[in-house]
């Protein structure tokens, strides 16, 4: 008998979801990993008799999985979650660009990083995408360098997406500072060439609001003169480093961008939301297979919903992601699979479309491909990044947990508090339900600090305020 090669971790008699090609569930199972990549998956017997580990974790009990990929998100968000509940979407929007822009500090970018990246890893979220600055902010790079930095602390993969904010320009910061677009496409250079590393990729974000739009909310058929410059910028940045575009996308601005920049469309470019889209929008997207961030639970979905299932059979590259933690939300990937599935059951009034299976690919090796992350990430195979959660299916939602059910189970009964062992780069940042690389209570203490603190400073005493009649009454 061969001699056990030596691992750093074994997880064992675990249910293995593995998401691979043949979508192999394997129970028991097990995984190996050295380093920070995965060397082994197979069933528990082979595995426990084939490698010596340094560490095991027995996971009876327990679904192995992936870790979840949120690939659309906001920076900002968790300070301000809550603020000016009940607000319309455009009001929102108003208030926030600006507050972004002037009143926040350093010190606000690095708790809203610390905090969301914890939040995340609480959820089994092992990369997450976020806007620094949400809109994103791009004076001095302060949101940029700050989130990341926040993110590597908590152990978080992380994929900051950089870009010129919305328009008109010049942009004021801290009520003084002026940036041009200029000024905004130089910063975006410098933030591809210094982000960039084994742990921290970078997107370019050409934002939507640099397109000009008509009355009705579509992209009008003369755009800013901008656009075209802000487009070409990027997509040469994403050449240079070799990353995809990322942008939110609504009705017409798809079609206006290929206008100018036909290469621009493929299967690199990640667009979040795609709510009413026009025929050649989502002709477009469906036919040159990109990929769509879709957002159950956001306003831009409840108005005008992403038409998921036509991308989807047109061979658009669709996932589920949470697109931040405000107004009205969590950074809880998993907690948002059941209404996607829902949300489109409900639009077709099919009770047989987009099975539960597939609902776990859009947040593991499907959400890897949007971000041309899946040669490392979002599925459990030799030669992997070893980014791994156990979910604890021993709770009465769960049951009976038979290993045929594993899918169904996660899908539709699961949420992040489930989430008990999270594995990002084969380092354990996450045991037992605990955050092993951050103080929570310290965590959150400064968290409430800065968020405090950025209400005083922007005066926006309102913010907190609940309408009395919002107790009774059926709308705001």
């Amino acid at each position: 008998m061969a001699e056990p090669q030596p691992a750093d971790l074994l997880i064992r008699n675990a249910i293995v979801l593995t998401m691979d090609p043949d979508f192999r569930v394997l129970a028991p199972g097990a995984v190996a990993v050295r380093a920070d990549r995965i060397v082994a998956v197979g069933p528990d017997a082979e595995l426990g008799t084939a490698y010596r580990a340094t560490r095991e974790i027995d996971a009876e009990g327990q679904i192995a999985l992936p870790g979840l990929i949120d690939s659309h998100g906001h920076g900002g968000h968790t300070l301000i979650r809550g603020w000016y509940e009940g607000a319309t979407a455009d009001r929102w929007l108003e208030i926030f660009n600006d507050f972004y822009r002037t009143h926040t500090t350093e010190g606000f970018w690095y708790a809203d990083g610390l905090l969301a990246a914890a939040e995340r890893a609480l959820a089994g979220v092992t990369t997450g995408l976020s806007y620094p600055g949400s809109t994103p902010c791009l004076d001095e790079l302060t949101a940029v360098r700050a989130g990341a930095r926040a993110y590597r602390e908590v152990g978080l993969r992380h994929v900051a997406a950089v870009g010129p904010g919305p328009g008109p320009w010049p942009h004021v910061y801290g009520g003084t500072t002026k940036l041009s677009l200029a000024d905004e496409l130089e910063l975006t250079s410098v933030a591809m060439a210094e982000l960039p590393t084994d742990d921290l990729m970078c997107s370019v974000l050409p934002s939507p609001s640099n397109l000009t739009m008509d009355p009705a909310g579509a992209a009008s058929d003369e755009p800013h003169p901008d656009t075209p410059v802000v487009w070409e910028h990027v997509a040469g940045l994403s050449r240079k480093h070799d990353v995809p575009i990322h942008a939110h996308a609504f009705r017409g601005m798809v079609t206006q961008a290929v206008r100018f920049v036909p290469e621009i469309v493929g299967p690199r470019l990640h667009l979040a939301h795609c709510t009413s889209q026009t025929r050649k929008d989502l002709d477009l997207i469906a036919e040159h297979r990109c990929s769509v961030a879709h957002g159950p639970y956001t306003h831009a979905n409840v108005k005008a919903p992403c038409h998921v299932l036509e991308l989807l059979e047109g061979g658009a590259n669709v996932v589920i992601a949470t697109d931040g933690a405000a107004p009205d939300r969590s950074f809880d990937l998993l907690a948002q699979v059941h209404p996607a599935i829902q949300w489109q059951r409900i639009q077709a009034n099919d009770v047989q479309v987009l099975p539960a299976a597939k609902a776990l690919s859009m947040v593991t090796i499907d959400a890897a491909r949007a971000l041309g992350l899946s040669d490392d990430l979002g599925s459990l195979e030799p030669g992997k990044k070893a980014d791994i959660i156990l979910v604890d299916g021993r709770a009465p939602h769960f049951q009976p947990l038979l290993p045929e059910l594993a899918a169904h189970r996660l899908a539709y009964a699961a949420n992040g508090n489930d989430v008990s062992t999270v594995i990002v780069d084969g380092r354990i940042i996450v045991r037992n339900q605990q955050l092993q690389t951050a103080d929570i209570t310290e965590l959150g203490s400064r968290a409430t600090t800065e968020s405090r603190a950025a209400l005083e400073r922007s005066n926006l005493l309102d913010a907190l305020t609940t309408p009395p009649a919002a107790w009774t009454a059926t709308r705001y």
